[in-house]
């Protein structure tokens, strides 16, 4: 829960006495849409939050820059159980085997950045066991509205065309969540929609921020 309305603050921020309105008529959205999806995650089943664990999904060689013996991982190396196209998984959605269970690896980007690479906005995910046992992965992925207001004077958000730190090397190493089950036909994958109303401000000349 506390995910879901960091988000929404996020979304809904502003800046200037113009937008108290438009700040107001968003946040009331928001809470409507946030409980009404609350009540939909509750009828998936009970609840719970599965340990994680880090794992490696490749073999990768160490890395060239790293001082001389410096250990590698002892993360165990995760074979592949199911991909996007399988099992309801899509984009980077992965199914791992990790000592015997199955383990999950989200991966849906609902909006990328503004500025440089990366994700702006990801998709949540809750868990929760069904009365038959299985476990019901939920993908909660926003619909996102943008409402634009003119203000007198507004900052270069991307910092004055400042150019992106470069990506990390690749380490091979992945978050996962374990669920607790070993057989595919005991997860069920399922997305749950909501729409939220963020309030972004523009102005002819925006001021390049450092």
């Amino acid at each position: 829960m506390r995910a879901l309305w960091t988000m929404v603050g996020l979304l809904v921020a502003g800046c200037a006495p113009s937008l108290t309105q438009a700040n107001r008529d968003a946040t009331t959205h928001n809470e409507k849409a946030v409980g009404a999806l609350e009540r939909r995650v509750a009828e998936a089943g009970t609840p719970f939050v599965p340990p994680t664990v880090e794992i490696r999904v490749a073999d990768v060689p160490p890395d060239p820059n790293a001082p001389a013996g410096a250990p590698r991982s002892t993360a165990p190396l995760a074979n592949p159980a199911a991909s996007a196209g399988a099992h309801g998984l899509v984009q980077l959605e992965r199914l791992y085997r990790v000592d015997g269970q199955l383990a999950f690896m989200g991966g849906v980007c609902v909006e990328p950045a503004s500025c440089g690479t990366g994700c702006g906005i990801s998709a949540l995910y809750r868990y929760a066991r069904a009365a038959d046992g299985r476990v019901v992965i939920l993908r909660l992925r926003p619909s996102v509205r943008t409402v634009r207001i003119e203000v007198d004077q507004c900052g270069d958000d991307c910092g004055g065309g400042a150019q992106p730190p470069p990506e990390p090397a690749p380490s091979g190493l992945e978050t996962v969540a374990l669920l607790g089950v070993s057989a595919l036909d005991q997860v069920e994958v399922r997305e749950l929609r909501y729409s939220i109303v963020r309030v972004d401000t523009w102005c002819a000349n925006p001021i390049p921020r450092p």
